[in-house]
């Protein structure tokens, strides 16, 4: 496909999953994880699966950059009402993104 061809990996994950093809979705970015893993993918998985585990994958292969990692781990901290490493994930994103309006709300 055009996406595919132009390696437009993240516009083409998201217009599957807005054409509610989530399962060829996640089989795309599980086939990029084979082929080429970055902090991104990681964090489509993790997206996909609700498994914590992909954002500490995102955030270590990103070598401490990938903002979106830490902001997903502080929201799921804040689903189990883990309050204080919400704060601290939350921080963390913060740290590597100032603007991300979700965390500075969270973190307030």
């Amino acid at each position: 496909g055009m996406f595919s061809e132009m390696r437009l990996w993240d516009e083409y994950i998201q217009t599957l999953v807005q054409l509610g093809k989530r399962s060829e979705a996640e089989r795309v970015v599980r086939e990029r994880l084979d082929a080429a893993p970055t902090p991104e993918m990681w964090c489509y998985l993790g997206d996909f699966t609700e498994e914590t585990r992909h954002y500490s994958t995102a955030w270590e292969l990103s070598a401490g950059s990938c903002a979106r990692a830490k902001l997903a781990l502080g929201a799921a901290a804040m689903r189990r009402q883990a309050w204080e490493e919400a704060r601290s994930e939350l921080r963390c994103a913060l740290g590597v993104k100032a603007h991300l309006a979700e965390a500075w709300y969270c973190c307030a």
